[in-house]
């Protein structure tokens, strides 16, 4: 969760050293202000010692981090975090009860966001920095070279410095650039260290770009026929062509990797599912579950190709086969390791708008845009122990909670951190919500109002595309580039969560979100700041 630094504040970017601040556990954390760009890669020192860095990581060294990343999934997919919405009524909820196993046994956040699209979620999410920060604000196109890892902190790279081994399972979808600045998919067996493996990966296996097809002459292009590229920490890696489904394969090949490990890991399973497999979300075709499993009996009609809402059923289908995956990647896993494990499923930005039902199908809203629907994700934490055992584990002390506060999914990264060695990573946008955790409270223990944001853009040079939001408890600003200034809409999310009736504040409820907005962009180049000189203005 961002903490705004005080409104008209100078952040000046070339004075930020980037180092690790040890983390008092005997108070509520609620994060670092963001000011950093976090963008020299120096020598990290804990603040408080070396003997006190090792005797934190001997205390935490031997957890494992299980992260499962849902693709295209909103609140509104998941049965636990469906029945948060009055009024909600869909014809075809996806049944998930191995989510949902995980939020009773674990803690659910109710007021979680992402950004609107794939890219920058996962950029943030390793990087611990919002979009503008990183330059990455909208969904990268097929090859493109994205990220350049080697310039930030990557959270793999953090946890392979401590000692452990890292992998990761699925879609990439950071950029493709490799140590030697080429772009693309690799061909055939290479040596060059791919992208994943510049971000500190020690394995990487999966596919690059944000959908699976890339050719679209071929009826069987996308799930059952993708290119997956697979690299091995030592120089070895292999591209082929895969004819297995993508959810089934990935949680296999994940599930391996993991049960081969001897020292503590992190592993971050992203699967593809449930975005469409030849687009971007827009369609989905009964090519994309043909072999994959479901739960509901009416998705029969995947099988005979007649299903009523053809679109809303594969999708439905590919959330339901995504949840058997996560019951059979827990079930892989031998106990005595997914008992020393955190597991963490979230998903990646909203539901797509063709695929949303009831209340939240918004003509103009849901994925890729900053309205609650677009932003607003499921995020669980749960200790493995827990989910084998349905008893308290060592991570978390109460569990079967909800937690209001609001947080962001980038910061995850900073909470594993904590959790992991102690540490908190300072100067960037992710705020440890460890204290959530083990604070049997729906705040966290917090007495303050949070500040919440979250963006995107299509170029970190111009204006135009630009939209963000920002809340500071439930009141929440939506604002969009138009025409040479913001529009900001203001909504009242306690009695309005997805803002149906906009607020005609003038006051301070109104300034201070515009406020918080022109602080997180004073004093740098970004899409808001397109000179460095002076921030985008509201609209009259």
């Amino acid at each position: 969760m961002t903490v705004a630094p005080k409104p008209g504040t100078l952040l000046l970017w070339e004075s930020w050293l980037r180092h690790e601040v040890p983390v008092n556990r005997a108070r509520a954390v609620r994060g670092t202000p963001a000011a950093a760009p976090a963008a020299m890669k120096l020598s990290t020192a804990c603040l408080a010692g070396a003997l006190a860095c090792l005797a934190a990581r001997a205390a935490h060294a031997d957890k494992n981090y299980l992260v499962v990343l849902l693709d295209d999934v909103g609140p509104d997919k998941t049965g636990a975090s469906a029945a948060d919405y009055a009024g909600y009524a869909p014809a075809y909820l996806p049944r998930t009860p191995t989510v949902d196993t995980l939020a009773t046994r674990g803690v659910r956040f109710t007021h979680a966001w992402a950004t609107p699209l794939c890219s920058p979620t996962r950029v943030s999410l390793q990087t611990g920095l919002q979009p503008s920060r990183t330059g990455i604000g909208t969904a990268l196109g097929n090859g493109a070279p994205g990220l350049d890892p080697t310039a930030f902190a990557m959270i793999a790279s953090e946890f392979t410095s401590r000692g452990y081994t890292t992998g990761l399972f699925g879609k990439w979808h950071l950029g493709t650039r490799d140590a030697l600045g080429h772009s693309g998919t690799p061909t055939g067996p290479f040596s060059t260290a791919p992208n994943p493996a510049l971000a500190g990966w020690d394995r990487y296996w999966g596919n690059y770009d944000g959908y699976l097809g890339t050719d679209p002459t071929d009826p069987n292009d996308g799930y059952t026929k993708w290119v997956r590229v697979n690299w091995l920490k030592g120089g070895s890696g292999t591209v082929g062509t895969e004819t297995t489904h993508a959810t089934a394969l990935t949680e296999q090949t994940a599930a391996s990797w993991i049960n081969a490990r001897t020292q503590p890991w992190l592993a971050v399973v992203a699967l593809n599912a449930a975005h469409s497999g030849t687009t971007a979300s827009d369609v989905w075709s009964y090519a994309d579950v043909t072999t994959a499993q479901h739960r509901s009996a009416s998705l029969a009609c995947l099988t005979t190709l007649t299903c009523t809402d053809r679109n809303r059923q594969v999708y439905q289908g590919l959330v339901e086969d995504a949840d058997l995956k996560l019951a059979a990647l827990l079930s892989t896993i031998t106990p005595a390791k997914l008992e020393n494990t955190v597991v963490v499923v979230l998903g990646d930005n909203g539901t797509p708008a063709a695929v949303q039902e009831s209340v939240f199908a918004v003509a103009g809203r849901g994925k890729g845009t900053v309205y609650e629907n677009g932003v607003r994700v499921p995020v669980i934490v749960a200790d493995g122990y827990a989910y084998l055992h349905g008893t308290a584990g060592p991570t978390i002390s109460a569990i079967g909670r909800l937690v209001d506060a609001k947080i962001n999914t980038l910061d995850l990264y900073n909470t594993l951190l904590e959790d992991a060695f102690a540490i908190n990573r300072a100067f960037i946008d992710s705020s440890s919500f460890r204290a959530c955790l083990t604070v049997n409270d729906r705040y966290c223990g917090w007495t303050a109002k949070r500040y919440g944001y979250t963006e995107a853009f299509t170029s970190a040079t111009s204006s135009v595309g630009g939209q963000a939001t920002v809340s500071y408890g439930e009141d929440t600003m939506v604002a969009i580039y138009s025409g040479g200034c913001l529009a900001a809409t203001f909504y009242d999310g306690a009695v309005d969560p997805l803002q149906t009736a906009p607020q005609a504040w003038t006051g301070v409820r109104a300034q201070r979100l515009r406020d918080f907005f022109t602080a997180q962009h004073t004093g740098r180049m970004d899409w808001a700041n397109p000179t460095g000189a002076a921030v985008l203005g509201f609209c009259p």
